[in-house]
């Protein structure tokens, strides 16, 4: 018995290092120009890489700023990093902001450019934690898109429209 609960302790400890050696970002970087290609593209040899262009008087991208926050903290393995867009890429149009470019092994996976991407203003931690575990950047434990639920939230919430017919019998 002793020899058997030997085994597994020193097997338990063993993933729990192993675990604590990949969880080693937890906070949203803030990088410069001279980082980008060190951070991102490099950095994505041996980890996921989550790269936030941004600017910073836009509310889309202070609200992504804020939730990649949130997700660093929980998904400590991946490396969350943000950087001003027009310093990641020399003319970058400040309307595309924010976006979002998802590398792993050096190479991009995915960009998501502009906030509608992922839900417009409304977009919430789970949104864009779900649609990374799509991309098979984290694993979530979400059951289900949180999408459908804001969906239905926004129909209920609604004015229900009038129709032509509706509209047309007013004008008598």
């Amino acid at each position: 018995d002793d020899s058997i609960l030997e085994t597994y302790r020193a097997r338990r400890l063993a993933e729990m290092q192993a675990q604590a050696s990949k969880e080693r970002f937890g906070s949203l970087i803030h990088i410069n120009e001279q980082d980008f290609v060190k951070e991102v593209a490099e950095g994505s040899s041996d980890c996921w890489v989550v790269c936030h262009l941004f600017v910073f008087s836009k509310p889309a991208c202070k609200l992504l700023n804020q939730i990649f926050v949130q997700l660093a903290d929980k998904f400590k393995a991946i490396k969350f990093v943000r950087i001003v867009g027009q310093e990641a890429i020399h003319n970058y149009p400040e309307v595309a902001c924010p976006t979002v470019l998802v590398y792993y092994e050096n190479t991009m996976i995915r960009q998501l450019v502009r906030i509608d991407t992922l839900g417009g203003l409304s977009t919430t931690p789970d949104v864009v934690e779900w649609i990374l575990s799509e991309l098979g950047v984290l694993q979530t434990s979400l059951e289900d898109d949180p999408r459908k639920t804001q969906r239905m939230v926004n129909l209920t919430r609604g004015k229900p429209r009038r129709t032509a017919h509706e509209d047309a019998d007013d004008d008598w």
